[in-house]
């Protein structure tokens, strides 16, 4: 979502689609606008549903927008995913931060609230639909320092990573806990996350992070404010400026915030001659006609990072060729240097015949094609080699030497449209033979998930991936390649892959239901693998739904595939 504070918001899942609601982010965004008016101000949405950091990790940079000035970390319901390891946490760290110019980072963490009898599952917010009769038992919290839940880990390894980098936290969770164990009016699971977990589906949970939100940004503009001001005080520097009213203006949602909420890095022991300086820039930006350059769109946020202020202050920023890890501080995780310097081919996968990226940056896009194979016990394939091209276009011919016989394919590149949830359910439906592409999920609350689906067993994916980074004429070149699928706890099906040409990989096999002890979840996960080139840089990978199955189903949706250089096996 690219938003500019003047179109209005298109709601995509839930019911009914018009309604006056407005999530957190877009929420501040106004209250930026109102506060700071600048035409040049643009609200991004990078995330991706259900996906891990790490999974982004090799590719995150095609999910930020160049000269990103604030850049929010919101992990939301993948804590469960992170909470043993913060390498790949503290990695993505590393990669923002040595992006030039760089930006200033704040994580904002949401917790898990409580369990909730039955098993807490969708349910609609602010009131759309009724929720259902949960019995909630609230998680507790009282010995935070040691326990070792998942919230408590994560918020513990993310506290050290904002102080160990200089960098602002959010936490949800420090700042209305005491209400909630109170059990005080407004802060009922019900109130913060009917689910448990996310604040969606409360009635005051967006209105409790916004006001966070508003909170850190007030706290950020007054310290930068006092201290500037404790360095130079000229007649009429910042004094009447719009900021030193908000920013001791008074939450109006949270009563008695905890400063433990906020983390903002100590600004003290900046050197007076930069401070001046630093003083005299905020007054000529602020004293000038429009009172807001696009350079002052950053002056707010200036408190929550040292090296931001830095760059200001030494006329900064600069665009450079690369990136730079060199004035970074040494890493909490030593693994989380390495997963920061990695480089990686970053796929995405669009309608078929798309030749565009699937953001409009940094992804690749995969050619693919689909064909319907037949169900076979086996995935015999043995004259990968043999494949044959017609105008750009697999043939039937082609495909039935992947299981070696001639005629065996049909529907080759067939485009059924994407099939609706309520028509799959329907009674009779038959699902589409060949892989297609969706851009929202197919659960009963659709939501925008781009991805390309399998749902009837011998359906045939074609990969054929072009790997400029594999040197061109080296003998032997090992890769390692990530397949990011979904795997969720019901309706799930299996997979077989196989990689072709001269491109050598074990056959892999890959089942996309999983089922928790704990909380069961929808969520995209790699699969990983080695392959070998011999003499080439392309290594096609052929996908085919097989007839097994562990849950009944046999639903599989694939959103990208990565690629990087491995060492050898």
């Amino acid at each position: 979502m690219d938003y500019r504070g003047i179109d209005p918001v298109q709601m995509v899942w839930g019911e009914p689609r018009r309604r006056p609601f407005k999530g957190y982010w877009v929420r501040w965004f106004e209250w930026l606008q109102q506060t700071y008016p600048n035409a040049n101000h643009t609200l991004f949405n990078g995330a991706r549903d259900a996906t891990p950091v790490q999974v982004l990790l090799p590719c995150i940079y095609a999910y930020v927008p160049p000269n990103a000035d604030l850049i929010f970390l919101e992990l939301g319901s993948m804590l469960y995913h992170h909470a043993r390891d913060n390498g790949a946490i503290e990695a993505v760290v590393r990669k923002l931060l040595a992006l030039r110019p760089r930006p200033t980072l704040c994580f904002l963490t949401v917790p898990l609230w409580c369990k909730c009898r039955p098993f807490c599952r969708v349910s609609a917010p602010f009131g759309i639909k009724k929720l259902p009769n949960y019995s909630y038992t609230l998680l507790d919290d009282t010995h935070r320092a040691t326990t070792h839940t998942e919230s408590a880990v994560i918020e513990r390894n993310i506290e050290a990573l904002c102080r160990h980098y200089d960098l602002s936290c959010i936490s949800l969770r420090q700042a209305i806990y005491p209400q909630v164990a109170l059990g005080l009016p407004g802060f009922s699971p019900r109130d913060i996350a009917g689910d448990c977990l996310h604040p969606v589906h409360g009635r005051r949970g967006f209105d409790y992070i916004t006001e966070l939100l508003v909170y850190w940004s007030n706290t950020s503009a007054m310290l930068a404010h006092e201290t500037a001001a404790r360095a130079t005080r000229p007649s009429n520097f910042i004094a009447e400026h719009e900021w030193s009213k908000h920013a001791r203006r008074a939450t109006t949602q949270l009563p008695e915030l905890k400063s433990s909420s906020i983390f903002l890095p100590n600004a003290a022991h900046l050197a007076e001659r930069k401070l001046t300086r630093q003083a005299n820039h905020l007054s000529r930006q602020v004293g000038n006609d429009e009172g807001h350059t696009s350079r002052s769109r950053s002056l707010w946020m200036w408190q929550s990072n040292k090296r931001l202020r830095r760059h200001i202050v030494d006329g900064l920023p600069q665009l450079e060729n690369h990136s730079s890890f060199s004035d970074l501080p040494a890493p909490l995780r030593p693994h989380a240097k390495h997963m920061a310097t990695a480089v990686a081919a970053c796929y995405g996968l669009e309608e078929l015949g798309s030749r565009g990226t699937s953001n409009g940056r940094n992804l690749l896009t995969v050619p693919w094609h689909t064909a319907s194979c037949g169900v076979f016990p086996q995935f015999r394939a043995t004259n990968f080699e043999k494949v044959s091209r017609q105008n750009g276009r697999l043939t039937s011919d082609g495909m039935g030497f992947l299981f070696g016989y001639k005629h065996f394919c049909d529907a080759v590149d067939a485009t059924p449209s994407c099939p609706k949830a309520g028509l799959l359910l329907a009674k009779g439906a038959i699902p589409p033979r060949v892989w297609v592409f969706c851009s929202h999920s197919l659960g009963s609350n659709p939501k925008r998930s781009p991805g390309v689906v399998a749902l009837r067993p011998g359906a045939l994916l074609y990969l054929p991936l072009e790997l400029a980074f594999v040197p061109k004429h080296a003998a032997v070149s090992h890769v390692r390649i990530s397949l990011l699928h979904l795997t969720s706890y019901e309706g799930m099906g299996i997979v077989r892959l196989r990689c072709g040409g001269s491109c050598t990989c074990e056959q892999q096999r890959v089942d996309a239901h999983q089922v928790s002890q704990t909380r069961n979840v929808s969520v995209f996960i790699e699969h990983s693998f080695r392959a070998s080139l011999h003499h080439s840089q392309s290594c096609p990978l052929f996908v085919w739904l097989t007839n097994e199955s562990s849950s009944g189903g046999h639903k599989f949706k694939l959103r990208g595939v990565t690629a990087h250089a491995s060492s050898h096996r």
